[in-house]
């Protein structure tokens, strides 16, 4: 037979395969996921012609040609958005898996796959849900992959993110169902992290509020507080800044000395301070006057906290006070002495015993029975004499003026003698003591204020017992109010039953820096749950704190509040995501939190990230994994098979007599953490085909024009063959 029909033959016939197998993919140019076929061709046969076997050349004939193959594209197609669902699209190596069963399985591991049914792999990622909840693909083909088996009986178990991400490492794939119906259960709260920034320059309240307890002032504790860290109407003491706090005292004989006091960390060998109870200790040992806490209770409101400086004595001279840090406090003033308490002598007055008056500039205290004798006559005895001026031998004295000389008090007689009246002497008033009886008129110092009493012998209290006390001033300096920063957070909790409750803290700052641990920041915190609906405490109150080391990093202990018959685990360091922080360009916030519990929730929504996992939101919250899709790889996606509808199986074959699979070993497209190896999978999009229709277009005329030379050597063969018969004629 001629060999020119049968190449022509061949060519024909494989010609037509390239542009049946062309054609095709001209046909799927809009089919999702398609991947493009590339029929290739090879030569049929070759022989040898009758030539000398010695000859330098190969003159070996081809004869004829047939396809090779009809391999296919693992070029990605480009990605469309779209708005299914469950439309997703992977970009990278791998497939999407599909079954044919609901209840099957098929397990990934060490190179070899086990399944209870046949499974196809596909890079159409048009998923929908069918009656029952099942992923599956426009053929009805269930969608597999990791559920990480949260639910059950239509209501979906919580898990920590530790037992997801171990879930999510499964090499076991199955149908994933997602019911519509599906009900979040609910959580009971157990722990709680929080994340929250305090500032220190923010937010500051009555310092009342974070030095009492149960109505119980720790005046200790105020006393060892950094004097840093108050307020004084709604500014900070600022006391880096605001360092200097200065007392000019002038006696009533017109001596004057002044006294300066700095913040800092020298000591009292420097008249250095830090704390209240360190300048306390100053101011005392060196001016012997009083710097104590005032507390003044108010009808309207909770009682506040201020400092007071006071003499102890009936009378005092001038008192001046300057500098930066008793002007924030609102403490810089001129005092005079005040001496309303012992009033000038009456000759027309009844004075009842005990009390005083002042007469020649010496301060009496009446004794005995009631009268208006003059004091020098009797019936009365010298309370006090610093007013007295000192005896001045370059001055002519009067009859009656009274000076002090040596330790004495001397009064100049009508002879123009001195007289001695009386030794010089101060009166220190008394602190009240509840053990002691008082008689009308006695003076008595409770709670830095000075008070009289008016009614008979008693002991009762002089702040609580308006009719037995009246009270005095001898010209006390007070300071505004002190206020220390605050923050509450505010934590939503819940109970068993889902009922929402708040996990509500406050933050009180009362410790500045520390030399001693180097703390940058201490924060007394007080934490309890709060019911939202009758604002009832839902069990006891946790103290407890937050400290900042000198490089601004959370110390806080773990602590448990109680919740009704439970406890919650209390952390204030922070989240994993997040610690908490001091810094002063930031309000005090809660920056970030996490709790394990939660209402009950319907699912309202669902996504799908990069990794392939999906997340179910619902109408409480909360969002969760649920599972992943499955996405496996091939060694060879050449060696799969197709079987229509975009879907590719596995085919076997023997190699050395061992029964293997054309594709090579599967391979799981996530590693030890979870995340996908070879790509990334694309909600709400869609691979498109991945055919280029301008070089199929081309390959099509190409492989018209190989069919069409064919043919023409086919009749070119046939006539030749007419002629050679011919011949015999």
């Amino acid at each position: 037979m001629n060999n020119t029909l049968l190449s022509s033959y061949s060519g024909i016939k494989t010609h037509q395969f390239g542009i049946d197998s062309i054609s095709n993919n001209i046909a799927n140019v809009n089919t999702t996921g398609y991947r493009e076929s590339r029929p290739e061709f090879e030569t049929l046969f070759a022989v040898s012609p009758n030539t000398s076997p010695t000859s330098p050349t190969a003159n070996d004939i081809n004869l004829g040609v047939t396809a090779s193959s009809n391999a296919f594209s693992t070029k990605s197609g480009s990605y469309r958005v779209s708005d299914g669902d469950f439309h997703m699209a992977y970009q990278g190596k791998g497939w999407f898996v599909v079954g044919e069963k609901s209840d099957g399985e098929m397990v990934v591991g060490d190179g070899k796959l086990s399944a209870k049914q046949e499974n196809f792999f596909t890079r159409d990622g048009s998923f929908g849900k069918d009656y029952a909840g099942y992923l599956v693909n426009s053929n009805g083909y269930y969608v597999y992959g990791v559920n990480l088996g949260k639910i059950k009986d239509g209501n979906f178990n919580s898990a920590s993110k530790d037992e997801d991400i171990k879930g999510l490492t499964s090499n076991k794939l199955e149908p994933l169902r997602i019911p519509q119906d599906l009900y979040f259960k609910p959580l009971e709260t157990n722990k709680v992290d929080l994340a929250l920034n305090l500032n220190k320059t923010a937010n500051p309240i009555n310092a009342y509020k974070a030095f009492s307890q149960d109505g119980k002032l720790d005046e200790q504790k105020i006393l060892n507080s950094d004097v840093n860290i108050f307020f004084a109407n709604q500014k900070s003491l600022d006391s880096l800044i605001n360092n200097e706090a200065s007392i000019e005292i002038t006696s009533p004989n017109g001596e004057s000395k002044k006294y300066t006091f700095t913040y800092g960390g020298e000591g009292a060998e420097k008249n250095q301070f830090r704390t209240i109870g360190e300048l306390k200790k100053l101011i005392k040992d060196n001016t012997d006057l009083d710097l104590n806490l005032y507390v003044e209770a108010q009808s309207s409101s909770e009682p506040s906290i201020s400092l007071s400086l006071s003499s102890s004595t009936l009378a005092q001279g001038t008192l001046k006070t300057s500098g930066s840090f008793f002007d924030s406090l609102g403490m810089a003033t001129v005092k005079e002495g005040v001496d309303t308490v012992a009033p000038a002598y009456s000759p027309v007055q009844t004075y009842q015993p005990n009390e005083l008056t002042t007469y020649l500039g010496i301060v009496f205290r009446k004794t005995g029975e009631s009268g208006s004798e003059n004091p020098l006559s009797g019936g009365w005895e010298v309370a006090d004499t610093s007013k007295v001026l000192p005896y001045d031998p370059q001055k002519q004295y009067k009859a009656g003026e009274v000076v002090n000389r040596d330790g004495n008090i001397y009064m100049m007689d009508e002879n123009n003698q001195f007289l001695k009246i009386a030794q010089d002497t101060t009166y220190e008033i008394p602190t009240f003591d509840p053990q002691k009886q008082y008689g009308t008129n006695t003076i008595v110092k409770y709670d830095d204020k000075l008070y009289q009493r008016v009614g008979a012998l008693g002991n009762s209290n002089p702040a609580e017992d308006s009719a037995g006390w009246k009270p005095l001033n001898i010209g006390s300096v007070i300071s505004q109010e002190l206020e220390i920063p605050h923050y509450q957070s505010s934590v939503d909790v819940y109970d068993a039953d889902g009922k929402k409750y708040r996990l509500v803290s406050d933050y009180y700052l009362t410790q500045g820096f520390n030399p001693a641990d180097k703390s940058n920041q201490s924060w007394d915190v007080y934490s309890s749950v709060i019911d939202i609906d009758s604002g009832n405490k839902a069990g006891g109150v946790t103290k407890h704190s937050i400290v900042f080391d000198e490089n601004n990093q959370p110390i806080a202990p773990e602590v448990e509040v109680e919740f009704k018959d439970k406890k919650i685990a209390y952390n204030l360091t922070g989240t994993p995501d997040k610690k908490s922080s001091n810094e002063l360009y930031a309000p005090s916030q809660v920056v970030l939190s996490e709790q394990d519990g939660s209402s009950a929730g319907v699912l309202s929504e669902t996504s799908i990230d990069d990794n392939g996992v999906i997340y179910l939101k619902f109408s409480n919250g909360k969002t969760e994994a649920m599972g992943r899709i499955g996405i496996m790889a091939f060694t060879n996606d050449q060696g799969l098979s197709k079987v229509g509808g975009n879907l590719y199986g596995l085919e076997s074959t023997l190699v050395g007599g061992e029964k293997m699979l054309r594709s090579g070993k599967p391979i799981l497209g996530w590693n030890e953490s979870g995340k996908l190896k070879f790509g990334s999978v694309k909600h709400h999009y869609l691979e498109t085909s991945n055919v280029d229709v301008g070089s199929a277009l081309t390959e099509l005329i190409l492989m018209q024009r190989g069919y069409s030379m064919n043919a023409k050597s086919f009749t070119t063969g046939d006539e030749m063959i007419k002629e050679a018969i011919n011949l015999k004629k």
